[in-house]
Protein backbone atom coordinates (compact mmCIF):
# COMPACT_ATOMS: atom_id res chain seq x y z
CA UNK A 1 0.00 0.00 0.00
CA UNK A 2 1.65 3.59 -1.13
CA UNK A 3 1.66 5.65 1.85
CA UNK A 4 -1.23 8.38 1.74
CA UNK A 5 -1.18 11.65 3.08
CA UNK A 6 -4.93 12.17 3.96
CA UNK A 7 -3.76 9.18 6.36
CA UNK A 8 -1.48 10.87 8.21
CA UNK A 9 -3.57 14.04 8.48
CA UNK A 10 -5.84 12.07 10.47
CA UNK A 11 -3.29 10.96 12.52
CA UNK A 12 -1.49 14.41 13.06
CA UNK A 13 -5.04 15.93 13.87
CA UNK A 14 -5.68 13.22 16.33
CA UNK A 15 -2.39 13.83 18.12
CA UNK A 16 -3.28 16.93 18.26
CA UNK A 17 -6.67 16.70 20.42
CA UNK A 18 -4.57 14.01 22.38
CA UNK A 19 -1.81 16.55 23.61
CA UNK A 20 -5.24 19.76 23.25
CA UNK A 21 -7.18 17.26 26.35
CA UNK A 22 -4.19 16.29 28.18
CA UNK A 23 -2.71 19.73 28.48
CA UNK A 24 -6.73 21.32 29.60
CA UNK A 25 -6.30 18.35 32.27
CA UNK A 26 -3.00 19.62 33.73
CA UNK A 27 -3.28 23.03 33.29
CA UNK A 28 -6.05 22.84 35.12
CA UNK A 29 -3.78 20.79 37.84
CA UNK A 30 -6.73 18.28 37.74
CA UNK A 31 -9.46 20.68 38.60
CA UNK A 32 -10.72 21.79 35.39
CA UNK A 33 -13.28 20.05 33.47
CA UNK A 34 -14.79 21.26 30.23
CA UNK A 35 -17.02 19.61 27.44
CA UNK A 36 -13.36 19.68 25.00
CA UNK A 37 -11.96 16.99 26.69
CA UNK A 38 -14.82 14.68 26.83
CA UNK A 39 -15.89 15.23 23.52
CA UNK A 40 -12.32 14.34 22.20
CA UNK A 41 -12.48 11.24 24.19
CA UNK A 42 -15.53 9.86 22.54
CA UNK A 43 -13.90 9.53 19.12
CA UNK A 44 -9.46 10.00 19.13
CA UNK A 45 -9.03 6.18 20.67
CA UNK A 46 -11.29 4.59 18.79
CA UNK A 47 -9.94 6.29 15.57
CA UNK A 48 -6.80 5.56 15.76
CA UNK A 49 -7.16 1.81 16.37
CA UNK A 50 -9.55 2.30 13.78
CA UNK A 51 -6.28 3.50 11.65
CA UNK A 52 -3.91 0.90 12.94
CA UNK A 53 -6.16 -1.91 12.77
CA UNK A 54 -6.66 -0.99 8.76
CA UNK A 55 -2.74 -0.77 7.72
CA UNK A 56 -1.97 -3.94 9.61
CA UNK A 57 -4.50 -5.46 6.71
CA UNK A 58 -2.14 -4.59 4.18
CA UNK A 59 0.91 -4.98 6.06
CA UNK A 60 0.08 -8.44 7.55
CA UNK A 61 0.01 -10.45 3.85
CA UNK A 62 4.16 -8.81 3.25
CA UNK A 63 5.43 -11.05 6.26
CA UNK A 64 5.18 -14.33 7.19
CA UNK A 65 3.84 -14.55 10.99
CA UNK A 66 6.93 -14.83 12.67
CA UNK A 67 8.22 -11.60 10.63
CA UNK A 68 4.94 -9.84 11.49
CA UNK A 69 5.44 -10.58 15.38
CA UNK A 70 9.30 -9.58 15.64
CA UNK A 71 8.27 -5.99 13.49
CA UNK A 72 5.30 -5.48 15.90
CA UNK A 73 7.94 -6.50 19.04
CA UNK A 74 10.66 -3.81 17.65
CA UNK A 75 8.06 -0.90 15.98
CA UNK A 76 5.43 -0.81 19.38
CA UNK A 77 6.76 -2.72 22.26
CA UNK A 78 9.90 -2.12 22.80
CA UNK A 79 10.27 1.42 22.32
CA UNK A 80 7.16 1.98 24.72
CA UNK A 81 9.47 -0.28 27.56
CA UNK A 82 12.50 1.16 26.72
CA UNK A 83 11.45 4.97 27.32
CA UNK A 84 8.84 3.92 30.52
CA UNK A 85 12.24 2.52 32.43
CA UNK A 86 14.47 5.09 31.16
CA UNK A 87 11.75 8.22 32.39
CA UNK A 88 10.52 6.51 35.73
CA UNK A 89 13.38 7.56 37.33
CA UNK A 90 12.78 5.57 40.36
CA UNK A 91 8.91 5.86 40.37
CA UNK A 92 6.57 3.78 38.99
CA UNK A 93 7.20 3.61 34.83
CA UNK A 94 4.88 5.40 32.28
CA UNK A 95 2.11 3.60 31.64
CA UNK A 96 1.53 3.68 27.63
CA UNK A 97 -1.20 1.65 28.01
CA UNK A 98 -2.72 3.08 24.24
CA UNK A 99 0.48 1.23 22.74
CA UNK A 100 0.40 -1.41 24.21
CA UNK A 101 -3.24 -2.10 23.53
CA UNK A 102 -2.15 -1.39 19.75
CA UNK A 103 0.58 -4.21 20.19
CA UNK A 104 -1.91 -6.69 21.54
CA UNK A 105 -4.59 -6.17 19.28
CA UNK A 106 -2.23 -6.59 16.39
CA UNK A 107 -0.94 -9.68 17.77
CA UNK A 108 -3.42 -11.33 18.49
CA UNK A 109 -5.55 -10.91 14.83
CA UNK A 110 -1.86 -12.17 13.09
CA UNK A 111 -2.08 -14.56 15.40
CA UNK A 112 -6.10 -16.02 14.84
CA UNK A 113 -5.63 -14.80 11.26
CA UNK A 114 -2.60 -17.23 10.62
CA UNK A 115 -3.79 -20.38 12.85
CA UNK A 116 -7.57 -20.62 12.34
CA UNK A 117 -9.37 -21.30 8.92
CA UNK A 118 -11.02 -18.34 7.65
CA UNK A 119 -14.74 -19.86 8.76
CA UNK A 120 -13.60 -20.13 12.70
CA UNK A 121 -11.95 -16.91 13.27
CA UNK A 122 -15.07 -14.47 13.48
CA UNK A 123 -16.18 -17.26 16.02
CA UNK A 124 -12.37 -16.55 17.95
CA UNK A 125 -13.18 -13.17 17.64
CA UNK A 126 -16.41 -13.09 18.96
CA UNK A 127 -15.18 -15.37 21.71
CA UNK A 128 -12.10 -13.04 22.72
CA UNK A 129 -14.40 -9.62 23.01
CA UNK A 130 -17.28 -11.60 25.62
CA UNK A 131 -14.29 -12.75 27.24
CA UNK A 132 -12.95 -8.89 27.31
CA UNK A 133 -16.34 -8.37 28.67
CA UNK A 134 -17.35 -11.03 30.78
CA UNK A 135 -14.42 -9.85 33.26
CA UNK A 136 -13.30 -7.09 35.66
CA UNK A 137 -9.92 -6.48 34.53
CA UNK A 138 -9.68 -3.21 32.33
CA UNK A 139 -5.64 -3.45 31.86
CA UNK A 140 -5.18 -1.49 28.66
CA UNK A 141 -8.36 -0.79 27.88
CA UNK A 142 -8.53 -3.61 25.42
CA UNK A 143 -12.20 -4.57 26.09
CA UNK A 144 -13.54 -0.92 24.23
CA UNK A 145 -10.31 -0.96 22.09
CA UNK A 146 -9.74 -4.09 20.45
CA UNK A 147 -13.36 -3.70 18.60
CA UNK A 148 -12.62 -1.02 16.86
CA UNK A 149 -9.18 -2.56 15.76
CA UNK A 150 -10.81 -5.55 14.52
CA UNK A 151 -13.05 -3.61 12.78
CA UNK A 152 -10.49 -1.21 10.99
CA UNK A 153 -8.98 -4.80 9.75
CA UNK A 154 -11.78 -6.35 8.93
CA UNK A 155 -14.21 -3.73 7.00
CA UNK A 156 -13.82 -1.01 4.96
CA UNK A 157 -15.84 1.60 6.95
CA UNK A 158 -16.16 4.99 5.20
CA UNK A 159 -19.26 4.15 2.97
CA UNK A 160 -21.12 6.53 2.03
CA UNK A 161 -24.18 4.52 3.02
CA UNK A 162 -22.98 4.96 7.15
CA UNK A 163 -22.27 8.84 6.78
CA UNK A 164 -25.47 10.30 6.97
CA UNK A 165 -26.80 8.06 9.18
CA UNK A 166 -23.95 8.27 11.64
CA UNK A 167 -23.82 12.06 11.91
CA UNK A 168 -27.71 11.89 12.74
CA UNK A 169 -27.14 8.92 15.57
CA UNK A 170 -23.96 10.77 17.07
CA UNK A 171 -25.61 14.22 17.81
CA UNK A 172 -28.15 12.34 19.24
CA UNK A 173 -25.62 10.45 21.10
CA UNK A 174 -23.82 12.86 22.58
CA UNK A 175 -27.01 14.55 23.76
CA UNK A 176 -26.85 11.78 26.33
CA UNK A 177 -23.66 11.22 26.85
CA UNK A 178 -22.49 11.66 30.28
CA UNK A 179 -18.67 11.54 31.75
CA UNK A 180 -19.61 8.62 34.01
CA UNK A 181 -20.02 6.10 31.06
CA UNK A 182 -16.02 6.68 30.14
CA UNK A 183 -14.22 3.53 30.40
CA UNK A 184 -11.89 4.75 33.18
CA UNK A 185 -15.14 5.71 35.52
CA UNK A 186 -17.92 2.60 34.82
CA UNK A 187 -17.41 -0.94 35.28
CA UNK A 188 -16.90 -3.20 31.79
CA UNK A 189 -18.32 -6.61 33.16
CA UNK A 190 -21.73 -7.42 31.45
CA UNK A 191 -22.38 -9.69 33.88
CA UNK A 192 -22.58 -7.57 36.32
CA UNK A 193 -25.91 -6.29 35.15
CA UNK A 194 -27.84 -5.14 32.24
CA UNK A 195 -27.16 -0.98 32.90
CA UNK A 196 -23.32 -1.95 32.78
CA UNK A 197 -23.92 -3.70 29.33
CA UNK A 198 -26.18 -0.78 27.95
CA UNK A 199 -23.20 1.80 28.64
CA UNK A 200 -20.98 -0.57 27.42
CA UNK A 201 -23.39 -0.85 24.36
CA UNK A 202 -23.70 2.95 24.00
CA UNK A 203 -19.54 3.93 24.41
CA UNK A 204 -19.34 1.08 21.28
CA UNK A 205 -21.54 2.85 19.35
CA UNK A 206 -21.30 6.49 20.14
CA UNK A 207 -17.28 5.83 19.06
CA UNK A 208 -17.81 4.04 16.08
CA UNK A 209 -20.33 6.60 14.81
CA UNK A 210 -18.40 9.46 16.40
CA UNK A 211 -15.20 8.27 14.54
CA UNK A 212 -17.22 8.12 10.89
CA UNK A 213 -18.79 11.77 11.82
CA UNK A 214 -15.31 13.14 12.85
CA UNK A 215 -13.91 11.69 9.61
CA UNK A 216 -16.28 13.35 7.29
CA UNK A 217 -15.11 16.68 9.06
CA UNK A 218 -11.33 16.15 8.76
CA UNK A 219 -12.40 15.19 5.00
CA UNK A 220 -13.86 18.29 4.28
CA UNK A 221 -10.95 20.04 6.15
CA UNK A 222 -8.28 17.80 4.27
CA UNK A 223 -10.21 18.56 0.65
CA UNK A 224 -10.33 22.49 0.98
CA UNK A 225 -6.64 22.77 2.31
CA UNK A 226 -4.70 20.46 0.32
CA UNK A 227 -6.05 20.80 -3.18
CA UNK A 228 -5.31 24.61 -2.66
CA UNK A 229 -2.10 23.48 -2.12
CA UNK A 230 -1.73 24.81 1.92
CA UNK A 231 1.41 24.17 2.55
CA UNK A 232 1.21 24.66 6.41
CA UNK A 233 -1.57 21.57 6.75
CA UNK A 234 0.74 19.82 4.31
CA UNK A 235 3.67 20.06 6.77
CA UNK A 236 1.39 19.16 9.89
CA UNK A 237 0.58 16.29 8.21
CA UNK A 238 3.99 14.83 6.77
CA UNK A 239 5.93 15.84 10.12
CA UNK A 240 3.22 15.03 12.99
CA UNK A 241 1.44 12.43 10.87
CA UNK A 242 4.21 10.19 10.42
CA UNK A 243 6.21 10.33 13.96
CA UNK A 244 2.51 9.63 15.86
CA UNK A 245 4.17 7.03 18.25
CA UNK A 246 7.13 9.13 19.46
CA UNK A 247 5.35 11.86 19.97
CA UNK A 248 2.51 9.65 22.18
CA UNK A 249 5.63 8.88 24.09
CA UNK A 250 6.80 12.12 24.50
CA UNK A 251 4.09 14.36 24.85
CA UNK A 252 3.06 11.72 27.79
CA UNK A 253 6.74 13.03 29.17
CA UNK A 254 5.76 16.45 28.63
CA UNK A 255 2.72 16.82 29.63
CA UNK A 256 1.87 14.32 32.71
CA UNK A 257 5.82 14.41 33.98
CA UNK A 258 6.92 18.03 33.11
CA UNK A 259 3.55 20.18 32.65
CA UNK A 260 1.94 18.33 35.98
CA UNK A 261 4.40 18.64 38.33
CA UNK A 262 5.26 22.94 37.34
CA UNK A 263 1.50 23.54 37.98
CA UNK A 264 1.64 21.17 41.54
CA UNK A 265 4.77 23.51 41.86
CA UNK A 266 3.25 26.52 41.18
CA UNK A 267 0.19 25.67 43.38
CA UNK A 268 2.48 24.45 46.70
CA UNK A 269 4.24 28.14 46.35
CA UNK A 270 1.60 30.70 45.40
CA UNK A 271 -1.08 29.17 47.00
CA UNK A 272 -3.29 28.67 43.71
CA UNK A 273 -3.32 27.69 40.13
CA UNK A 274 -2.39 30.81 38.09
CA UNK A 275 -3.52 29.12 34.81
CA UNK A 276 -6.94 29.41 35.63
CA UNK A 277 -7.84 33.26 36.16
CA UNK A 278 -9.80 32.75 32.76
CA UNK A 279 -11.12 29.28 32.21
CA UNK A 280 -11.86 29.99 28.38
CA UNK A 281 -8.48 31.94 27.52
CA UNK A 282 -6.80 28.52 29.23
CA UNK A 283 -8.63 25.98 27.26
CA UNK A 284 -9.05 28.02 23.35
CA UNK A 285 -6.01 29.78 23.69
CA UNK A 286 -3.02 28.71 26.12
CA UNK A 287 -3.55 24.98 25.42
CA UNK A 288 -3.93 24.92 22.29
CA UNK A 289 -0.67 27.24 21.45
CA UNK A 290 0.95 24.89 23.62
CA UNK A 291 -0.09 21.63 22.03
CA UNK A 292 1.10 22.73 19.17
CA UNK A 293 4.54 23.58 20.53
CA UNK A 294 4.95 20.02 21.95
CA UNK A 295 3.89 18.11 18.65
CA UNK A 296 6.82 20.42 16.92
CA UNK A 297 8.91 20.34 19.77
CA UNK A 298 8.36 16.34 20.33
CA UNK A 299 9.06 15.91 16.04
CA UNK A 300 11.98 18.33 16.17
CA UNK A 301 13.48 16.10 18.80
CA UNK A 302 12.56 12.41 17.27
CA UNK A 303 13.94 13.83 13.72
CA UNK A 304 17.46 14.69 15.72
CA UNK A 305 17.58 11.35 17.36
CA UNK A 306 16.96 9.59 14.05
CA UNK A 307 20.03 11.25 12.64
CA UNK A 308 22.11 9.60 15.14
CA UNK A 309 22.82 6.01 14.19
CA UNK A 310 22.21 4.46 17.75
CA UNK A 311 19.98 6.79 19.19
CA UNK A 312 17.29 6.02 16.17
CA UNK A 313 16.09 2.66 17.68
CA UNK A 314 14.98 4.02 20.44
CA UNK A 315 11.56 5.49 17.84
CA UNK A 316 11.53 1.25 17.14
CA UNK A 317 12.89 -0.04 14.07
CA UNK A 318 11.76 -2.79 11.80
CA UNK A 319 13.75 -6.01 11.30
CA UNK A 320 12.14 -7.10 8.42
CA UNK A 321 11.77 -4.68 5.40
CA UNK A 322 10.77 -5.15 2.26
Amino acid sequence: MERDERYDFYKAILMFGVVWGHAITNFGGGGISCNITWFLRLYDMPFFMLVSGYFLRFSIVKYNTCKQLENKLTTILIPSMIWSLILSLGKSPLGYYFLLAIFLSSVTIILVERLFKEKLRWLIYLLIILLLYTTSIKSFNLCYLFPFFLLGYKSELWHKNIKAISFVIFLIGICFWNSSYTIWNSKTNILLGYNVAIIDLFRIVIGFVGVVTMKMVFDMIYTYFFTNHNRILSYFANTVGRETLGIYILQHIIVFRGLKYFTSFLIDKIGYNPFLWNDRFLIYVITPLFSLLVLFVSYWFISTCKSNKYMKYLWGFKISTL
